[in-house]
């Protein structure tokens, strides 16, 4: 339901950190803690699904509108094209979320005043390289990968007011809401 504290829920406030700042703070709470012979890499990527097009937030040009999710047996699945940033705090994906909030869709209802109209995908990577054994020169590369996301505000078009593009919008967030449930 829009207006219910999804994105609060996610990114959180200043004064109350979200889900997002929260686990950016426990991966590199983490990578802190690491023994040496361990090398990390920590990146991030921020997209949206708008109207069923995902779009990379993070990227200026028309490089980032329409990218194809696909799926790889060593790779998992992943966004085509989709940009990577490195970062080395928890402000860093802060930074990133903020310069992406800029591009994300949002519009205003009778139950919202700042509705999300899509469906956002904070994807943060992290790359371990780990020696065998101590002074050894062969290493392994582990990859671990979390989707954290903050899903569009679903409304009954009659009870919003939404109408032309805005009721269009809330179509296609409540049909792919039903696709994912299903």
């Amino acid at each position: 339901q829009t207006g219910s504290g999804k994105t609060h829920s996610m990114m959180g406030s200043p004064d109350d950190p979200g889900v997002i700042p929260r686990v950016a703070d426990a991966v590199f709470d983490k990578v802190d803690l690491l023994e040496d012979g361990r090398s990390v890499r920590v990146c991030a990527s921020y997209l949206q699904i708008y109207r069923e097009i995902v779009h990379d937030l993070l990227v200026d040009d028309a490089s980032g509108v329409d990218l194809k999710v696909r799926r790889d047996p060593k790779l998992g699945t992943y966004v085509q094209g989709l940009t990577e940033h490195q970062i080395e705090d928890a402000a860093g994906l802060a930074e990133i979320i903020e310069r992406g909030n800029k591009k994300r869709a949002v519009a205003s209802t009778f139950m919202n005043a700042e509705s999300s109209r899509s469906h956002a995908i904070v994807i943060i990577r992290v790359e371990q390289e780990i020696e065998f054994y101590a002074g050894s020169s062969q290493k392994k590369r582990v990859f671990a990968k979390m989707c954290l996301v903050d899903l569009a505000g679903s409304e009954r078009a009659k009870k919003s007011g939404a109408q032309d593009e805005t009721l269009q919008e809330a179509i296609a967030i409540n049909q792919s809401l039903s696709a994912l449930g299903n």
